[in-house]
């Protein structure tokens, strides 16, 4: 099948935006993981998330508080390169699902001191089955591993002498070992990961943001990179302003409840846990993304979000943002911190519940 390039035009314009400040309504704490990163739903009730500290994506049901119904441990089934248990670490951070294939993404940015860890820089699918039994195991057992060398080598991002995204700054592959690249400092960290009506895939840049403007790219062959490891084909790249921050997760949404086809933005610092929003692209029927309009800011205090997830059935009623919550303290520890037994009773990641269909963004589509 023929994937029809998407050109980052300016065709859809916004006219208006709504509510800058956003409320939850309710809240839920999801047992046996702390660090909450990618997420997509499972059926009507069910929902997959990855969890960044460690290679296994759990599947709950959306409106309990409980431990998982089901896991699916990478780390059985992949091939992965060894050296202890921290290098063995996927970091996966976003996810996103076309038809019966959930696509996952690792970080593809070093470790926190700055070391490149091959392990992070993976792209794989999981076949799902809607239901609680939920993901089957990924169709190649080695994931792909070179989107950030495809991407540096497209056209689209310029040379390591003129490196207007700051890509070549920010990966710097003939150094193994640099800790000024660290994700939070100036390496690059994907974390952004959705769907586009062609069925192409949306990649968001939680770093670097030059320019203060955060790096979306499209990858237009997903599913042969993913199973056939044919070489990653990046059709089109941008930088978009989200008020100086980066992307922490995205979500598509097929429109309704005063929104047109398009896609959620969680936006966030680089480093750090506080100044988040929520924005929103719109999407024409050629694939045109609008520039991003702001939809609200989340509460300040508590809330680290990385992953989302819309209602299969309630729709804008129920968006449910996760959260990063390996450093929420839990009976006076750390939630990272809990291990055995202590962390299938005791951490927890948190989500919250908004109702979005109070904001109604007016968008014109040329």
């Amino acid at each position: 099948m023929r994937i029809s390039t998407i050109l980052f035009l300016s065709l859809v314009t916004a006219i208006t935006a709504g509510n800058a400040q956003l409320e939850y309504y309710a809240t839920r704490e999801y047992k046996g993981m702390c660090d909450a990163s990618g997420a997509v739903t499972i059926g009507s009730e069910y929902f997959a998330i990855a969890n960044d500290e460690d290679n296994e994506i759990r599947i709950y049901k959306t409106d309990s508080n409980g431990i998982p119904v089901g896991t699916l441990d990478l780390s059985k089934f992949f091939q992965l390169d060894k050296g202890g248990s921290r290098k063995t670490e996927l970091d996966i951070e976003g996810a996103a699902r076309i038809g019966s294939d959930v696509y996952w993404i690792t970080s593809h940015g070093r470790s926190n001191s700055g070391k490149i860890r091959a392990n992070r820089h993976s792209f794989f699918i999981t076949p799902v089955r809607d239901g609680e039994s939920g993901l089957l195991n990924p169709t190649n057992p080695k994931p792909y591993r070179f989107l950030m060398e495809r991407l540096l080598a497209s056209k689209l991002v310029g040379s390591p002498q003129r490196d207007p995204f700051g890509l070549h700054h920010a990966t710097q592959f003939q150094n193994d070992a640099y800790p000024r690249l660290a994700p939070k400092k100036e390496g690059a960290n994907i974390e952004g990961l959705t769907s586009l009506p062609d069925g192409s895939l949306l990649l968001g840049f939680r770093n670097p943001i030059p320019g203060k403007k955060a790096i979306l790219a499209v990858l237009a062959n997903p599913k042969s990179v993913a199973e056939k490891h044919a070489a990653a084909d990046f059709r089109d790249m941008r930088t978009v302003d989200l008020g100086g921050r980066g992307i922490r997760a995205m979500e598509t949404w097929k429109g309704g409840a005063g929104f047109p086809e398009g896609v959620f933005v969680v936006a966030g610092p680089a480093g750090g846990k506080t100044d988040f929003a929520l924005y929103f692209m719109a999407v024409d029927k050629t694939g045109h993304l609008s520039d991003p309009e702001l939809v609200g800011q989340f509460p300040a205090g508590g809330m680290n979000p990385e992953a989302m997830i819309i209602d299969p059935q309630l729709g804008l009623k129920r968006v449910v943002i996760m959260n990063d919550d390996g450093t929420h303290k839990i009976k006076g520890q750390q939630c990272k911190d809990w291990s055995g037994m202590g962390q299938m009773q005791n951490a927890a990641f948190r989500a919250y519940w908004f109702d979005l269909t109070d904001k109604k963004i007016q968008i014109e589509v040329k």
